[in-house]
């Protein structure tokens, strides 16, 4: 275990919050107007108090940051995640929106369409 997963407690969400606010020189009243929930929630998960966040204020939190959103959410990996990344988890997140939306005969014309590009 590294110093800085030592020092912040990375095991829990609490501890990788505070090291995500440390890391980017935010402050807790800043992090809540970004991330667009009261004071007091934000202050309720740096301290433990409440120890799980909603699916899209992970995303949110993974996509302004840069966080990896299993490291968020669990723990396990790094914090940071490159660019590319980001960009492709975007991507696929926007594609699996649209692909369950779609009926099934324009899934069936998209994937023939796909098939034949081959």
């Amino acid at each position: 275990m590294k110093k800085t997963e030592r020092s912040y407690g990375w095991d829990t969400l609490a501890g990788r919050l505070r090291f995500l606010l440390k890391e980017k020189g935010i402050k807790q009243k800043e992090f809540a107007e970004i991330c667009g929930v009261s004071d007091n929630y934000i202050s309720m998960l740096v301290t433990g108090r409440r120890d799980g966040i909603s699916e899209p204020l992970c995303r949110l939190i993974c996509q302004n940051y840069g966080i990896h959103p299993l490291w968020l959410r669990e723990g396990l990996g790094e914090p940071y995640i490159d660019q590319e990344s980001i960009d492709a988890a975007y991507l696929r997140e926007q594609l699996t929106d649209k692909l369950e939306t779609m009926d099934s005969a324009s899934l069936r014309i998209l994937l023939d369409a796909l098939g034949k590009e081959k």
